[in-house]
């Protein structure tokens, strides 16, 4: 395959950004990591903090990325694991990405690589980016986390490219009391040049109200926004960290935050062990404890050394929505007639034998079909009556002309539509 530098050489000689789409039948190896191996030898021993550091070279070329504000897109179409260097540092760092196949034969992998292929092309992007995050007197910036190689100023973000779905997260400290009467004002300038060429500039000023009132605090906090800025800061800390060191350091922040609320601000008569926490923050231990158990942070055999490194790369660019998707993920019954479907409980027990859920995170949907679903719904949605011919695994849903049919293929549609990924729909039963 050609070098990734030598498209990067032609966008330096005619002076424009752009996108570089690269296409692999294996992926690149230059020997530094075996991707086909398993991630225990990696877990337990001192190679541990390095599986996550990108290679000094890929640092350099998304550097050169960066000030020529040009984004990496590989699709690697392979059957099975190649050993070599994982290929998804420099795609991410420059606001890409990796898009993997097992072949093109069939129609779930063909649909896939079309989707993937127009949405890469077709995103509206700005390049050349460049935010400053200003603060006002007794604030200042701290720390700032996401996929982009940092520099030496937290408040001062250098990026390749930016679209609708990049995200980052910004850490602001102080060390004095704040002015309750005038507040705190947060400024974001955002610049960047527009696929026309137009150089553009966004400010975006926000304002907030400041109370030494703890109570105040936890009424206006919300689980998704606590979940997110938790994920990016962790997962950034695991390029310096051990593991278990941030796994240990999100229980104890967790345990403080509950503590801290039951002393000052709860005022309900509870038994021992019990804790009503505010509306907004009810499912803030379920979800940082998905967190800490996720298979980035939890050493062992649940997944491979690509499957952490991509995962990573992916969830550090997510926003809110998707983040709290990816660890609360949604399950909508479907079997019910209503147009508008409600989500349920995310729970084994929220399962019935008789019922069809789709369960959708930000970077999958699951089909689960009870066994005693009504074969006239089976028929309307797979075409099949019959429960034990249908597909499991990867599967595309028929066009079928009926009500069934267009609802939930419209409700796929609809979540695929409102994601930065394209989702694959997986059934089981």
């Amino acid at each position: 395959s050609a070098s990734p530098s030598l498209p990067l050489t032609q966008f330096q000689v005619a002076g424009c950004p752009g996108k570089v789409l690269f296409f692999h039948t294996a992926p690149p190896s230059d020997g530094s990591l075996n991707c086909s191996s398993g991630s225990s030898g990696f877990f337990s021993s001192s190679k541990e903090k390095s599986l996550f550091q990108p290679p000094e070279h890929c640092v350099a070329l998304a550097q050169e990325c960066v000030a020529q504000g040009c984004s990496f897109h590989l699709f690697l179409f392979s059957q099975q694991a190649v050993g070599g260097a994982w290929p998804g540092h420099t795609p991410y760092l420059t606001g890409g990405g990796v898009y993997s196949y097992g072949c093109l034969q069939g129609q779930v992998d063909s649909e896939q690589f079309h989707s993937d292929l127009r949405r890469c092309v077709d995103t509206e992007t700005g390049y050349r980016v460049e935010m400053q995050v200003s603060v006002s007197k007794g604030l200042r910036v701290s720390g700032c986390f996401g996929a982009f190689t940092p520099g030496p100023d937290p408040a001062h973000i250098r990026l390749a490219t930016i679209d609708w779905h990049t995200a980052l997260a910004v850490q602001f400290t102080h060390h004095s009391p704040l002015d309750e009467e005038r507040g705190v004002v947060i400024q974001v300038a955002l610049s960047y040049t527009s696929s026309l060429g137009e150089r553009r500039t966004r400010v975006h000023s926000l304002s907030l109200r400041c109370s030494r009132h703890l109570v105040d605090t936890f009424r206006n906090c919300q689980a998704e926004t606590l979940l997110t800025f938790y994920c990016k800061r962790v997962y950034c800390a695991v390029l310096t960290r051990p593991l278990q060191d941030l796994r240990d350091e999100l229980l104890t922040e967790l345990t403080a935050m509950l503590t801290c609320y039951r002393q000052h601000c709860s005022t309900t008569a509870l038994t021992h062990g019990q804790l009503v926490l505010p509306q907004g923050l009810k499912s803030l231990p379920v979800m940082l404890n998905s967190l800490r158990r996720s298979e980035v942070l939890l050493p062992g055999l649940r997944g491979s050394v690509p499957l952490r490194l991509q995962l990573r790369s992916q969830l550090v660019t997510m926003d809110t929505a998707s983040t709290a998707a990816h660890f609360y993920p949604q399950l909508l019954p479907l079997h019910q007639c209503e147009e508008a479907v409600c989500a349920v409980r995310c729970s084994r027990l929220s399962l019935e034998e008789e019922g069809v859920y789709l369960a959708h995170d930000a970077l999958g949907l699951v089909l689960w079909v009870g066994h005693h679903a009504p074969p006239s719904f089976l028929s309307c949605l797979f075409n099949t009556p019959s429960f034990p011919v249908l597909p499991s695994g990867e599967c595309c849903l028929p066009v079928l002309d009926n009500a069934v049919s267009q609802r939930v293929r419209g409700l796929i549609d609809t979540l695929r539509r409102r994601s930065a990924h394209s989702l694959r729909v997986r059934s089981t039963n």
